[in-house]
């Protein structure tokens, strides 16, 4: 009998051992699951766009040229170009020199009219007539003294242009106008010496 109702009570208290852990088990909450920050890789995981993202930010860390400073590109923005401008041209006036060598395709009558000078005492100074044609390189006295008077001293208008033909050079086409000095052919023109014409060249006459 005693023995009986030992083993009724061992049964009741191993019930009751039974039913307070499973009591325990149920009031204690679990552990919280670690929710993952942006440190951590979640599981499962795209293994193909981890390793792009690896790759970015390995690069974004990879030290820059120049020492680590970045070289920032910098887009030049053309400076306009200034128009143009127009530089007045300066037209020597030569005064009458002492003596004059003439030059190929100039005569006499042709420095009398470009130098203002009387006909009659520049030829008496230098021994000419109407009819000499000195050549070129024969150094000319130039009277200081009186004017043209034989009428209009130009035998073309001008300003003008003139088209180079065969055979012009500066001095000829000086004498073509009558009372136009080259020197201010040549600087109309900026012409350099020896001052070489083209035929169909066009000159501009001042």
């Amino acid at each position: 009998m005693k023995t009986r109702v030992l083993f009724f009570m061992a049964l009741t208290v191993l019930a009751m051992l039974v039913v307070s852990g499973c009591t325990r088990s149920a009031s204690t909450s679990p552990t919280a699951l670690a929710t993952p920050t942006s440190e951590e890789i979640p599981f499962p995981v795209d293994v193909a766009k981890r390793m792009t993202e690896v790759a970015q930010q390995t690069q974004m860390a990879m030290p820059t040229p120049e020492g680590g400073v970045v070289t920032p590109i910098v887009v030049e923005t053309p400076a306009p170009t200034p128009a143009p401008t127009n530089t007045p041209v300066i037209i020597p006036t030569p005064t009458r020199p002492a003596t004059y060598t003439l030059q190929p395709g100039e005569w006499p009558l042709c420095i009398a009219r470009r130098y203002n000078l009387d006909i009659n005492t520049f030829f008496e100074a230098n021994g000419l007539t109407m009819n000499s044609r000195p050549a070129a390189g024969t150094v000319l006295k130039i009277p200081q003294d009186g004017g043209w008077s034989a009428g209009d001293r130009a035998l073309k208008p001008h300003p003008a242009q003139y088209t180079v033909k065969a055979g012009d050079t500066i001095y000829s086409i000086a004498c073509d106008f009558g009372d136009v000095f080259p020197e201010s052919i040549i600087a109309a023109n900026n012409l350099q010496s020896p001052y070489t014409l083209t035929p169909g060249q066009v000159l501009q006459i001042p």
